[in-house]
């Protein structure tokens, strides 16, 4: 049986329904042990939300037996063995984060656990060799702990698309970067992305024993021995016979002028050229109603408005680089983007605030 860590102090994870106190405990460092002790006293249901990022969350209920099944497919997708020490960086509450002590039990891996943060290596002594974290807790590591990111084996990047720019800064690791696919439906992710060395992937790789269709929209259609139903989603997709490309949020499709306008892939250029005027601020892009357009695209963006000067060329760079129709007909900021639980940013709520 493997170990977890509270603090300074290394438990084996058997000791851990002794009656002995375990004290003071961190609110993250609370919810481990509880999550831990339910499995280890054979509990049998489990519930989360989902992350309401582009919805209202719901509260979900999982067996056991489910969770097992899921968490053994990532193991043996990615080696994760009993010689790993892995880092909870992700709060326990979400699937994310229950997942990675799940599979630390199946694989008897050594777990350490850490406050949800912005930079999970914060005061970390210890060499960890397995992740699971945000994209932009990578962006935080990759500023601040290049020692300790070059010592990891393996990181599970996910919650959110990975900037192409951050991509870029990976291939200097032998560390294995995986993007994940999947959902609190589907019990985190069920599909993987290579995204850095000689052999990273264009597309996502089904997971074994996963397969998938798509419908009338072109929206992903995921089959899973794991999963009660099939799980239909909004992502738009390319197929192909063992995985496929993720194209964007069918939610999240402008239609301007006639024109249907992929928001993600818009984001994506438009991140390219954030990095090109060293932009830090985040954004993201979306539709709203237009008199001459019916649906124009604008961009949102986080923080204080820019210099005139910088804001000039960056639509000038848009226009050159996304053409006419694809330019955000205007630029609109506010202070602070509303997140989810889970930390990724709330479009829906965000909006709600622009249109007060």
């Amino acid at each position: 049986m493997a170990r977890i860590k509270f603090g300074d102090r290394w438990l084996q994870v058997e000791s851990l329904l002794a009656n002995t106190a375990i004290t003071p405990l961190s609110a993250q460092e609370n919810s481990a042990l509880q999550f831990y002790k339910g499995w280890l006293n054979g509990q049998q249901e489990f519930s989360f939300k989902t992350s309401g990022s582009t919805g209202v969350p719901k509260e979900i209920t999982f067996s056991r037996t489910q969770l097992e099944a899921s968490a053994n497919l990532t193991i043996n997708a990615i080696g994760l063995n009993s010689s790993d020490v892995a880092l909870l960086c992700l709060p326990v509450e979400n699937i994310a984060g229950a997942m990675m002590i799940v599979r630390c039990i199946l694989a008897k891996v050594d777990l350490i656990i850490t406050k949800p943060s912005s930079n999970p290596f914060f005061n970390l002594e210890e060499k960890v060799t397995f992740i699971a974290m945000t994209p932009y807790q990578l962006k935080t590591t990759l500023e601040t702990e290049l020692r300790k990111v070059s010592e990891l084996r393996i990181a599970l990047i996910g919650g959110a698309e990975i900037p192409q720019p951050l991509i870029s800064k990976l291939n200097k690791f032998s560390t294995t970067f995986y993007a994940t696919f999947g959902m609190t439906e589907t019990i985190s992710h069920i599909a993987l992305r290579k995204i850095n060395g000689p052999d990273c992937q264009d597309y996502y790789i089904l997971l074994d024993g996963i397969t998938a269709s798509v419908d009338n929209r072109k929206c992903l259609i995921i089959y899973a021995p794991h999963l009660n139903n099939p799980i239909a989603t909004n992502d738009i997709i390319k197929l192909y016979k063992n995985g496929f490309k993720w194209l964007g949020r069918y939610d999240r499709v402008v239609n301007s002028g006639g024109l249907k306008i992929l928001v993600e892939e818009l984001e994506s250029k438009v991140a390219d050229i954030f990095v090109g005027l060293e932009i830090k601020n985040r954004f993201f892009i979306t539709g709203m109603v237009s008199h001459n357009f019916g649906t124009e695209v604008v961009l949102i963006i986080e923080g204080e408005s820019l210099e005139k000067e910088i804001e000039h060329d960056l639509m000038k760079a848009c226009f050159s680089q996304l053409g006419k129709y694809r330019t955000p007909k205007s630029v609109m900021y506010i202070p602070k983007f509303e997140e989810t639980e889970s930390g990724k940013v709330d479009y829906l709520e965000t909006e709600k605030l622009l249109r007060k």
